[in-house]
């Protein structure tokens, strides 16, 4: 196996190329319906010669933000990918003037809590996070909410 972790780029998604990005999430069995909306950033990352690996953003609202899906092609799952796109996302929303990042999940516990994020409570979320889509209609209540600062 080579190791591609680290050879990738990341570009901002454009919508007219959210398509992809749609697909990819569905065939990951995540929220795919409000992707359009206002206040989101989307990134691809792609390897060095354009492969498309997976994608990944976040919802901005003032400091606090909320972590969309990290999506990694199946063929790439594994690979140690979704570590390095979540720094990367990270790294971007401290760069756009984020302090938090809240996430909801129903499968990658472990894996946030691994990489810094803490068990929330639901209704401690700021009010703008529980007003979003992901919050309202998007994810079960099941759901496990999580934060970082950043």
């Amino acid at each position: 196996m080579t190791d591609l972790t680290r050879d990738f780029h990341v570009s901002v998604l454009l919508p007219q190329d959210y398509d992809g990005l749609r697909d990819a999430l569905k065939a990951a069995g995540l929220p795919a319906d409000d992707i359009d909306q206002p206040n989101r950033e989307f990134f691809r990352f792609v390897t060095d010669d354009g492969g498309l690996l997976g994608y990944g953003g976040y919802e901005a609202y003032g400091a606090e933000g909320l972590l969309r899906s990290v999506v990694i092609l199946e063929q790439f799952r594994g690979w140690g990918f979704g570590l390095q796109f979540l720094k990367v996302l990270e790294d971007l929303a401290r760069f756009n003037g984020l302090a938090r990042l809240w996430l909801l999940t129903t499968t990658a516990e472990a894996f946030f809590a691994k990489c810094g994020y803490a068990k929330a409570e639901r209704g401690s979320a700021p009010a703008i996070i529980r007003a979003t889509k992901e919050f309202t209609t998007l994810c079960p209540d099941s759901a496990v909410c999580m934060v970082k600062a950043l």
